[in-house]
């Protein structure tokens, strides 16, 4: 493969990502994770476990880490929203590798022209 058409390949690659990435509609910051607690009660079935299970999301407001309960119903939503971020950022993190690429084989292809171009004349040899 010529290093032009590796160039347009990248393009195409370039272009699906910046599709998809702003095909994501809807997404949220943080965390999304279960955790067991015990209730503190005694007698409950907890006290000799592992606990109550807790779903919760951490994010972050400013600087400081929020902890918030979410409610069963909720469960859905809040993965499919961090899920889709977690796939933004993913995606963002390609884009910015394949863009260093480019640069890099455009940056090569102009020294070959450059090069050749020159070649071509003995005065600028």
């Amino acid at each position: 493969m010529s290093r032009t058409e590796h160039i347009e390949q990248l393009g195409c690659r370039h272009a699906e990502l910046i599709r998809s990435i702003v095909g994501i509609r809807e997404m949220i910051r943080g965390s999304f994770g279960r955790v067991y607690r015990k209730c503190g009660k005694p007698s409950c079935r907890c006290a000799g476990g592992e606990g109550h299970p807790l779903d919760r999301i951490v994010f972050l407001r400013g600087s400081r880490p929020v902890c918030r309960a979410v409610p069963k119903e909720e469960v859905p939503w809040v993965k499919r929203m961090t899920g889709n971020r977690r796939k933004f950022r993913e995606q963002r993190r390609r884009l910015r590798a394949i863009e260093k690429e480019i640069h890099r084989e455009i940056s090569e292809l102009e020294e070959e022209i450059t090069g050749r171009s020159m070649g071509e004349k003995a005065w600028l040899k």
